[in-house]
């Protein structure tokens, strides 16, 4: 699987909620699923591949020191949260915090 943003995640979910409220506008719905969500391959199977993709989100371990500093396993970004507050996600790649 690709490495998704966060905040590509957040952009095709955005697309995707503005879509659902228009009109395809005579685009066939996996036509307008593979452009929005950036699939490669524009087959059913790709689009299906892809949107299993965006739904899945990967976890992973960090490492905080107590000054609030963390080290994601997973992507290897080094982000501040605060000391006492917990962090649920890694602010790069949005994988959710598991220990």
């Amino acid at each position: 699987m690709n490495e998704i943003t966060t905040e590509e995640r957040l952009r095709i979910v955005e697309e995707l909620n503005r879509t659902a409220n228009d009109s395809l506008g005579g685009e066939s719905l996996q036509r307008a699923l593979a452009r929005i969500t950036g699939a490669e391959d524009t087959s059913w199977r790709g689009v299906m591949r892809r949107v299993a993709e965006l739904a899945y989100r990967p976890t992973t371990q960090v490492q905080v020191a107590p000054d609030g500093r963390y080290h994601c396993f997973a992507c290897g970004h080094d982000g501040r949260t605060e000391p006492t507050g917990g962090l649920n996600y890694c602010e790069q790649c949005g994988a959710e915090v598991t220990n």
